[in-house]
């Protein structure tokens, strides 16, 4: 497999920055393939919506259906594509549907969201995606903290070994692997020893604050992380940030967006509002798995089911319109990386914040 460098693929990104985010352009989609799920997090109920509602297994989107969704016109200058769930390696024909992806879209970078807690099915159902020759493939990992913590966060008394079995099993193959944290209330002190186990596996982090959503994560009432504690966090924020521009080159600590993102995430917390324009539901979409369309993961307002009604229809609808015109004014905010990040790229924000930071230093 020919994988892309992390420079052509911020390279890529950053051109968009000449065009204008066009509802007929759409650039990276998200597809929760499953609301099934193997873990017990206390921040998220998806696993929950399948324990209570069996029966949504049995209607989830076929591969056949993938393939007519992922052919729209609108999609043939896709960026990325991301799985995720639920749990997305609980579908037998995740590679199936994986490979219509890298079939339709060859240029697009495949992704896939996994709590990592299946070692032996993840690491087969890897061998048979690359099998298909995806132009790239990063596969992100949950560590939630140290042992201790992530077997609380997940639910289980073995999550944290798993996590590293399937760490240990994915390093055989041609992906990039990536883990995720997310910040609770809970585990927001054991930030920096997920960070130091990151970096012993040379293994990038990225950090999210854990957010509200009703139709994605069903947890509307989700306990905050209390003000007090957010300097803390953000000095822990600093040094990842930090850490991470130390090991790159010049071009790609220019280009790299991520640093920009990590400073955002506690001034998100504290003012909750947009910190960026935001072009979800434009450029970008989520699909459930039973094919309700939204605008993203965080805003609760479908836009219409691609079984009843043709998506370029759906898609270009008065409905549609509307949630657009509402998440322009600010009706939505979030600070969510698969969310705020390609939003990010459509403008210089990060790339000024970068030069900013090689001139004086990392700032708040």
């Amino acid at each position: 497999m020919q994988r892309p460098g992390r420079q052509e693929i911020l390279q890529r990104g950053y051109r968009l920055l000449l065009r204008r985010p066009d509802p007929a352009r759409i650039l990276w989609l998200t597809l929760g393939v499953t609301y099934r799920c193997n873990g017990r997090c206390p921040m998220c109920s998806i696993w929950k919506r399948h324990r209570d509602h069996p029966e949504l297994s049995q209607r989830e989107m076929t591969v056949e259906e993938y393939r007519r969704f992922l052919g729209s016109p609108f999609m043939d200058q896709l960026q990325g594509i991301s799985l995720t769930g639920g749990e997305p390696f609980l579908r037998d024909d995740l590679a199936p549907i994986a490979g219509v992806a890298i079939e339709l879209h060859p240029a697009a970078i495949l992704s896939i969201a996994s709590n990592g807690l299946l070692p032996d099915r993840i690491d087969r159902i890897t061998g048979e995606i690359l099998e298909r020759e995806p132009r790239g493939l990063s596969i992100s990992l949950s560590l939630d903290g140290g042992r201790e913590m992530h077997n609380r966060s997940r639910g289980m008394t073995d999550a944290y070994d798993r996590v590293m079995e399937t760490v240990h099993r994915l390093q055989r193959y041609d992906v990039n692997i990536g883990f995720n944290f997310t910040i609770t209330r809970e585990n927001w002190r054991d930030l920096a020893e997920a960070f130091r186990a990151s970096e012993s596996l040379g293994i990038p982090l990225l950090v999210n604050f854990a957010h509200e959503s009703t139709h994605y994560y069903g947890n509307p009432d989700l306990p905050q992380v209390p003000g007090d504690h957010l300097d803390e966090i953000q000095v822990q924020l600093q040094h990842i940030a930090e850490r991470r521009q130390r090991s790159q080159s010049l071009t790609w600590r220019i280009l790299d967006p991520y640093p920009y993102f990590l400073q955002g995430c506690t001034r998100h917390q504290r003012m909750k509002r947009q910190l960026i324009p935001c072009h979800s539901g434009t450029h970008s979409l989520y699909l459930d798995p039973q094919g309700t369309v939204y605008p993203c993961i965080i805003l609760d307002r479908p836009l219409g089911n691609i079984r009843d009604q043709d998506f370029v229809e759906l898609w270009t609808s008065a409905r549609a319109r509307g949630v657009r015109r509402s998440i322009a004014t600010g009706d939505c905010h979030c600070w969510v990386a698969c969310e705020a990040v390609p939003s990010i790229l459509r403008g210089l924000r990060s790339v000024a914040w970068n030069l900013a930071t090689l001139a004086g230093g990392w700032r708040r």
